[in-house]
């Protein structure tokens, strides 16, 4: 469970300890003991917590822990400088002890929505459970999913490399020899090969012979 507070721009240091406690006893009349609560205070510019308030907010993050609450924090700082933290007592103690700090730029949504830290792993599927999820028929054994599964193609061509393609095996003349009357010429009514096509231009002239 995550939940973000903003802060409003005139509190003080001290009203984050006071805005934090509030949100958390909000958290807690929600019945929401002995879940992970983790918090993303967005803090005002050059906010700053020095030693005391850290000291506080450790002190409540260990007094929720006690309660059964997992208790994390990120704070945000809006136009803080990092470096400032090697001389801030208080950011260190922070740092210390596993609060995270982050630096927000200015005008930058805060709200990154990246991740929901629900533990799903947010990859696209509904299961979460490490299956592919891909749609096919759940054997993933790389094949087409035709139903037979018996490693022909099913498309109506032998592939075998015999040339018949599952046919007659013809060539149009009808004996599978390769001519049409096994006479010597092919009789295939084109012209020219064996001098006896029989084409349409031979009839003509033999029958204007006839006429003569």
């Amino acid at each position: 469970m995550v939940y973000k507070n903003g802060l409003h721009p005139n509190h003080a240091e001290g009203y984050f300890l006071q805005d934090l406690q509030n949100e958390i006893n909000t958290l807690l009349a929600d019945n929401v003991a002995g879940k992970d609560i983790q918090i993303q205070a967005n803090l005002v510019q050059n906010y700053s917590p020095c030693n005391n308030c850290a000291g506080d907010i450790l002190n409540f993050k260990g007094d929720m822990e006690r309660q059964g609450i997992t208790f994390s924090l990120r704070i945000k700082f809006a136009n803080f400088y990092f470096h400032t933290i090697e001389s801030n007592g208080g950011l260190k103690n922070l740092l210390q002890n596993d609060i995270k700090l982050e630096l927000l730029q200015a005008g930058a949504d805060d709200d990154d929505d990246s991740d929901d830290d629900d533990g799903d792993d947010d990859d696209g599927d509904d299961d979460d459970d490490g299956d592919d999820d891909d749609g096919d028929d759940g054997d993933d054994d790389g094949d087409a999913d035709d139903g037979d599964d018996d490693g022909d193609d099913d498309d109506g061509d032998d592939d075998d490399g015999d040339g018949d393609d599952g046919g007659d095996g013809d060539d149009g003349d009808g004996d599978d020899d390769g001519d049409c009357d096994d006479d010597g010429d092919d009789d295939d009514d084109s012209d020219g090969d064996d001098g006896n096509s029989h084409d349409a231009d031979e009839y003509a002239s033999v029958e204007n012979k006839m006429k003569k």
